[in-house]
C-alpha cells in the first residue's frame, strides 16, 4: 500500500468524507495541522514584515502569494494547505488586499470591501 500524500487528503476532504480517529487520513491531518500550527505561530507571535509573512503564507500553502497579499493578525489556519491558489493571489476574508484607494490613504480595507 502506498504512502498517503497531501493530495489524498485533500481529495478526500473535498468529497466531504469523513475522516475517522486513527485512520490514515486522521494520522496525515494531524501531522500537517502540526506543520501549519508552528507557521501560523510564526505569523502571529511577532512583527513581521509584508514579505516575511509572504514567504510564511508561501510555507503554510505551498502556493506563490503575490506581494498584493497582507495578513492582519491574528491570523488562523487548521491545515492552509487546502486554501485555494486564487485566495493567495487576490483578497479574501482570511487575507486582506490593498486597494489603490487604499494604499493613497495608508489604510487597507477589508476583503469584503476591497473584492470587485
Amino acid at each position: 500500500m502506498r504512502k498517503m500524500e497531501l493530495q489524498d487528503l485533500l481529495d478526500h476532504v473535498n468529497r466531504s468524507a469523513l475522516i475517522e480517529g486513527s485512520s490514515e487520513q486522521h494520522g496525515f491531518m494531524q501531522g500537517a495541522a502540526q506543520h501549519s500550527l508552528r507557521i501560523v505561530a510564526e505569523i502571529n507571535n511577532r512583527y513581521r514584515t509584508p514579505e516575511e509573512v509572504q514567504a510564511l503564507l508561501a510555507q503554510l500553502t505551498d502556493k506563490a502569494v503575490a506581494e498584493s497579499v497582507a495578513v492582519f493578525p491574528p491570523f488562523y489556519s487548521e491545515l492552509g494547505k487546502n486554501l485555494p491558489s486564487a485566495k493567495m493571489s487576490s483578497s479574501t476574508s482570511v487575507v486582506a488586499s490593498k486597494t489603490p484607494e487604499a494604499s493613497r490613504s495608508g489604510t487597507a480595507r477589508s476583503s469584503a470591501t476591497a473584492a470587485r
